[in-house]
């Protein structure tokens, strides 16, 4: 159930050398605003972090038909140049600040 402030959830895991953290925005119990992903990579395992960003980013296809391909195509391709899409009135980017560590950001318009 949502409050008058909003609700924040944080989750963090590591695994395989792999440092994962999402982090959730919601005004209410039944609308996400903004989810962030960061994975930090020591190993540099793209393999594993690609399908990390690919999982937290499938949430926008639950209940569509269409687009989730699409949308992992694009990270494969931004991976590791970075970059923003939207679909529908989502926005998507992707941050590569170093080489070690990437970041997904999701947010609602």
């Amino acid at each position: 159930m949502g409050s008058e402030y909003g609700n924040f959830w944080i989750s963090t895991n590591s695994n395989g050398g792999i440092d994962y953290k999402v982090e959730v925005e919601s005004d209410n119990a039944s609308n996400v605003q903004s989810i962030r992903a960061t994975a930090m990579n020591i190993n540099r395992n793209e393999a594993e972090v690609k399908q990390f960003l690919k999982y937290v980013g499938s949430v926008l296809f639950l209940y569509r038909d269409s687009g989730e391909s699409q949308f992992n195509r694009w990270v494969d391709s931004s991976f590791n140049s970075g970059g923003k899409t939207t679909v529908g009135q989502v926005e998507i980017e992707i941050k590569s600040p170093s080489r070690t560590v990437r970041i997904l950001n999701i947010k609602a318009n």
